[in-house]
Formats: structure tokens, C-alpha cells, sequence
């Protein structure tokens, strides 16, 4: 199956980045084993690094923010392939 993960960036929720994704998305979908998800940047409660050094410890960033579900959903595309 194939996933393809559409990340929007555009404060305008209903602008034309929204429309050619949703048509992409729409047209991806339509031609069959396909999965599709969206999400949009300026809903999320993301905060930038803070070069705190903590991933260098843990493996991961430290900051517990909204970027976890970006990061969950990359590593489900990823571990598709």
C-alpha cells in the first residue's frame, strides 16, 4: 500500500494550497491502494529547537509538542516502504 503524507503549511485553511492538495490527495485516493493524510502546520502547537542537546542523549527531541504526531506519522510512512 502506498501512504502519502501531505503537510500544509499555509495559514489559510481555505486558500488555493488547501484546494490542490485535497485535489491530490483526492486523485491519489481514487486510484486505489492508497492511504492519505494531511495535516496542517498552523493548527499545531509546535515549538523550534532549542539546541538543548537533549536528543543527543536520548535519541529523540525532548520537547513534547505537536511535532511528536508529525514524527509518528512520518516513522508509519517510513516503516511501510
Amino acid at each position: 500500500m502506498t501512504m502519502i503524507l501531505a503537510l500544509l503549511g499555509s495559514p489559510r485553511t481555505k486558500g488555493n494550497n488547501m484546494r490542490a492538495i485535497d485535489e491530490v490527495l483526492r486523485g491519489a485516493t481514487a486510484c486505489g491502494d492508497c492511504e492519505v493524510q494531511k495535516i496542517e502546520l498552523n493548527q499545531l502547537s509546535i515549538k523550534p529547537c532549542q539546541h538543548c542537546d537533549g536528543c543527543l542523549h536520548t535519541g529523540s527531541c525532548v520537547i513534547r509538542d505537536d511535532m511528536e504526531l508529525i514524527y509518528k506519522s512520518i516513522l508509519t510512512m517510513l516503516n511501510s516502504v
